[in-house]
């Protein structure tokens, strides 16, 4: 039921709101707000395919301005991003052979988002993944991604 003001009169602990998440607990950044019912996105980072991680890097800082975030490896760098002002860009490795074919460099994105876990659980209840989707928290993880992300993959 609702009243006057249409907040469902069932949910006293949401504040009336239907769905409402509520107060975060000590040491969560939302601490002492209440946690918003959906995950806030807050940008979106484009993977690019590179054949050459390292070679990619020289060029994006050198010649474009970019600076250096993080390679995944020193010696052999499949993984990297670099950032210029607010655009950060990931550079993916490729294989030559697939590039050539036609069959590497499609196009990637990644969310930004304040609270992974929430998202997927988000979209999971809306049936947007597939059987084989799956949250990887790498968030601090020995051998983690170098960028500290939880990431869906299908």
């Amino acid at each position: 039921m609702q009243d006057e003001e249409g907040k469902h009169s069932c949910c006293p602990a949401s504040g009336g709101r239907v769905g409402a998440r509520p107060l975060a607990a000590a040491g969560s950044p939302w601490h002492g707000r209440r946690v918003p019912d959906r995950a806030r996105l807050a940008g979106v980072i484009p993977v690019l395919p590179a054949r050459d991680v390292r070679e990619a890097v020289r060029f994006y800082v050198e010649r474009l301005g970019f600076e250096l975030v993080f390679l995944d490896s020193p010696d052999d760098p499949r993984y990297a991003a670099v950032r210029r002002d607010a655009v950060e860009l990931h550079l993916q490795f490729q294989f030559p052979k697939d590039s050539d074919a036609g069959t590497a460099g499609q196009a990637m994105l990644r969310l930004v988002v304040d609270d992974p876990d929430f998202l997927f659980r988000e979209y999971a209840d809306k049936g947007v993944f597939g059987d084989q989707t799956r949250l990887n928290d790498t968030r601090g993880a020995p051998g983690s991604s170098p960028s500290g992300t939880s990431t869906a993959t299908a």
